[in-house]
């Protein structure tokens, strides 16, 4: 059966009153957790985005709470090769001609593989999130916010792992990193007065050049959501506002969503969308998106996922493949949007 599977989008009507008909702006953060999948110890991460400026940086999560301290920022222009401008950011360890060494040597001078991670349940990989647990969990937890008009066009992850022929240099690992790329939100004013003005906010599967011709792989999303009277800012983003999460948050529900990439020439379908109002009181509304892979069934010839339960509305214990369908969690993404 073909899938329609190619992204998730959820639309977030904000209640149509004058107070919103004008508003200019929204903010929006993102916090994220991430296991090494490299199937080494790697020594950085590097987060590359299209579209966008140093300048549309507010924030970057770092500092004492992760290994790598804060993360460095610069501009990159790849036009000359048929590429786009962005910026990348990157938290990454040194080499001190003898081995390499983080900002915070504490907390171990890499991020270790395990194969078989445990989800976080809404802590963090960072110091306060998993506390003694967190340097040797496998994972890491990065943020930045952006400015209200930054659109990132496109987003992708690595991890960064030394360079076998050059000894003190750190390069990109030969695969993305599994989790896919923050969902992106998408503010739009009111256009007649009185309207709600809406935030889109889209997640989608990873690019997988290698599969061009096939599906990628398919990811399990479970989704939560929560409505706050207080506005968040990137640090809310770790514990207080995190959806699955009670305190300090006025409603919380969860569903399910699965999302795989379309063929290259193939048309992807928006697979979900909804409006959701937000209610007297509430300042910010926060998503929580935790990513797992699909374990069920592929066809062996495009790659295309089959679901037991044939729409794909939520993993089932015995899959097509006779194993569970809920495969390795991957890490999950907290974004905030904050009510203009």
């Amino acid at each position: 059966m073909k899938r329609i599977l190619l992204l998730m989008a959820s639309v977030l009507a904000l209640a149509a009153t004058a107070q919103f008909a004008h508003a200019q702006s929204i903010g929006t953060q993102d916090n994220f957790d991430c296991f090494n999948d490299t199937g080494t110890e790697a020594e950085g991460f590097e987060m590359d985005l299209d579209n966008i400026q140093p300048s549309d940086l507010t924030r970057t999560f770092g500092a004492s709470y992760i290994r790598y301290g804060d993360p460095t920022v610069s501009a990159y222009d790849h036009t000359a090769t048929g590429g786009s401008t962005g910026v990348a950011i990157v938290w990454a360890a040194h080499w001190d001609g003898a081995a390499w060494q983080t900002a915070n040597p504490s907390l171990g001078a890499g991020t270790p593989y395990i194969a078989k991670p445990t989800l976080t349940a809404g802590e963090s990989c960072w110091t306060y999130g998993l506390a003694a647990n967190y340097p040797a969990s496998g994972c890491e937890h990065f943020g930045i916010s952006l400015t209200a008009t930054a659109a990132p066009t496109k987003a992708v992850y690595h991890w960064l792992v030394p360079d076998p022929a050059h000894p003190g240099t750190l390069i990109q690992n030969a695969t993305q990193a599994s989790l896919p790329a923050s969902p992106s939100y998408t503010y739009y004013g009111a256009g007649v007065v009185g309207a709600a003005p809406v935030v889109n906010v889209v997640a989608e599967a990873p690019e997988k050049p290698e599969l061009a011709a096939q599906w990628s792989d398919a990811y399990w999303v479970k989704i939560y959501t929560s409505h706050s009277p207080a506005r968040a800012n990137l640090n809310d983003l770790q514990t207080g506002h995190v959806p699955v999460k009670s305190a300090g948050v006025t409603k919380v529900t969860f569903k399910w969503a699965f999302v795989q990439r379309a063929p290259v020439g193939q048309v992807g379908e928006v697979m979900e969308v909804e409006n959701e109002p937000v209610r007297k009181g509430d300042a910010a509304i926060t998503k929580r998106f935790e990513y797992y892979k699909f374990s069920g069934l592929y066809s062996a010839e495009s790659h295309e996922a089959n679901c037991a339960d044939r729409k794909c509305t939520a993993p089932q214990k015995i899959g097509l493949n006779g194993v569970k369908e809920l495969g390795v969690y991957v890490g999950a993404h907290m974004v905030g949007a904050n009510v203009p």
